[in-house]
């Protein structure tokens, strides 16, 4: 099992078009669903409530388990878990 850190928000470009996150989200979807035990969401609190709906959606969104946290230890020990 293999743990993946995503680029933290201020690292992707700004203003990226809702179309081209739910493509990329479309696209991303069925792997996902076919091989994920579950994604944590490591930021800030302030991006956590700003982002709360979708990071909770988990199996309707993002076709697996979610949780959101600020701290990227309890986050590895969620996954680890699944």
């Amino acid at each position: 099992m293999g743990v993946r850190t995503a680029v933290a928000a201020e690292e992707r470009p700004a203003g990226v078009p809702a179309t081209d996150r739910i493509r990329a989200l479309k696209e991303l979807r069925p792997g996902l669903t076919a091989h994920c035990r579950g994604l944590a969401f490591v930021a800030p609190a302030d991006i956590l409530e700003e982002r709360a709906k979708a990071i909770h959606s988990s199996d309707s969104l993002w076709g697996c388990p979610t949780t959101a946290t600020q701290d990227a230890e309890a986050a590895r020990a969620w996954v680890r878990s699944r």
